[in-house]
């Protein structure tokens, strides 16, 4: 991480609301967009989403940036355009995220006994019907006049230590899937993030920190939680999205401050007080799972937000915001720069992690409509509806459930148990992630601070 040390003033780099170039051109995901990421149920977990969000919400200042989960457990890019209308596109999204491939190579063909020609050749074609697939979900897209974003699909977790059987090749497929995707792109002119590559070399360096570890479920398919938010710190770095944290402060030998964010900066007796405009909200990673080396990479490439205050006298200093103690530390602290995270009742702090919690909340009501699309979307493999009832919902699931597989009769008992209930108040639902964007606005704002720092009598 870069962070600009100027002698005197404040100091907020312009250049920190910029994000690294993506390839190719301008990022990404802008900070106006409302962006729906689709995919299957690696995307429908939501969590990196979510991470995305926030980013986008702090580190680049977007109060009216909108995120959208449109995640289906078992979905492919094929099977998705029997719900790209009504569960994408009657969304009216600025950009569409699209991530396929785990539920596209066929994994079942790499099992260990299937090296058999045909399995070989059901592998080949599984590729070759994904490209196919592609194309026509990317075209679909385009005539819509959606930007779209093609991303390639998270790491298959080979690992021997992991307790459940392995099925070799499914990495490499999900290789190709990548290269598959940049054909596409450029046929195309669509960019692409190659998740996979990034996510693949932060679960590498956890392992070399932690062999018995692994930024995915014992399933050797889904990231769990800290996977989930490597994989939105590899999107985030292969979109051109990673931006540089600020650097607050003033110089308590010169009183001097630079910029309009700084107001009257004075001494008064041992203290130093001054009005503190913070240009936006800093962004707070949540590092559990996650190995010390990991996370202090991943703090360096995500951008780290500090407060400094250059030549305070040698000793301890507490720091007051709007009149509240938010922490002691001594001068060589200070100099070197204080992260806000350190500072868990500073109002910027506690005004991001509220914005956070109210992310959580959008994203729990998201989770309900996933519950809902999936639901409907295997009950109806042809034919669906306009308008999907209860019961014939239920009665669809239920001899859907008589013919299939004993892990897809678990999935479909899981939806059955909540479908009846989440259905009903789909409408509240969809009204209360409505509500909860309008608060995000309202939540990303932060508000001018007053702050006194002086030498700590404890």
């Amino acid at each position: 991480m870069k962070l600009r040390h100027l002698a005197l003033g404040l100091v907020f780099a312009a250049a920190a609301l910029a994000p690294l170039a993506a390839a190719g051109g301008a990022p990404l995901l802008r900070p106006d967009d409302s962006w729906i990421a689709l995919g299957d149920s690696i995307t429908e977990d939501g969590q990196a989403i979510r991470w995305i969000e926030y980013y986008m919400r702090t580190r680049h200042a977007a109060p009216a940036f909108r995120a959208a989960n449109a995640g289906v457990g078992g979905d492919n890019a094929g099977a998705v355009m029997r719900r790209l209308d009504h569960d994408v596109l009657a969304r009216r999204p600025t950009v569409v995220s699209v991530m396929f491939g785990m539920n596209d190579v066929g994994r079942h063909n790499y099992a260990a006994d299937k090296t058999d020609e045909a399995s070989l050749l059901r592998r080949r074609q599984s590729l070759e019907h994904y490209e196919t697939n592609l194309r026509a979900l990317v075209q679909k897209l385009r005539a819509a006049g959606v930007r779209v974003v093609l991303v390639s699909p998270t790491s298959y977790e080979h690992s021997p230590r992991v307790p459940s059987p392995d099925f070799p090749g499914i990495n490499a497929a999900l290789k190709s899937c990548e290269e598959i995707q940049r054909k596409v792109g450029a046929a195309q002119n669509v960019p692409v993030v190659n998740v996979h590559e990034i996510f693949d070399r932060w679960n590498t360096e956890l392992q070399k920190e932690r062999p018995d570890s692994s930024l995915i479920a014992p399933d050797r398919v889904h990231p769990h939680a800290a996977g989930q938010f490597v994989m939105a710190a590899a999107f985030l770095e292969g979109a051109g999205l990673l931006a540089e944290g600020q650097m607050l402060g003033f110089d308590a030998k010169t009183l001097a401050a630079r910029g309009a964010d700084a107001q009257g900066v004075r001494r008064s007796g041992s203290a130093w007080e001054m009005t503190l405009e913070v240009p936006r909200l800093p962004m707070l990673p949540d590092w559990r799972g996650l190995p010390d080396g990991v996370a202090a990479a991943l703090r360096k490439r995500l951008g780290e937000d500090m407060l400094r205050v250059r030549h305070l006298p040698a000793g301890r200093h507490e720091i007051f915001a709007d009149g509240a103690s938010c922490g002691v530390f001594t001068h060589e602290e200070w100099e070197a720069g204080v992260a806000f995270e350190r500072m868990p009742e500073f109002p910027p702090v506690k005004q991001s992690l509220l914005l956070r919690d109210t992310l959580v909340k959008k994203s729990r009501e998201e989770a309900k409509l996933r519950v809902i699309e999936w639901s409907e979307f295997f009950a109806y493999p042809s034919n669906r509806p306009a308008v999907a009832s209860v019961e014939g919902v239920t009665a669809a699931l239920q001899e859907q459930r008589s013919r299939s597989t004993p892990a897809m009769q678990d999935a479909i008992d899981r939806r059955l148990e909540n479908y009846p209930r989440l259905k009903a108040a789909e409408a509240a639902t969809k009204e209360a992630i409505l509500a909860l964007e309008k608060t995000l606005a309202e939540q990303g704002r932060p508000s001018p601070v007053r702050l006194r720092i002086a030498s700590a009598s404890r």
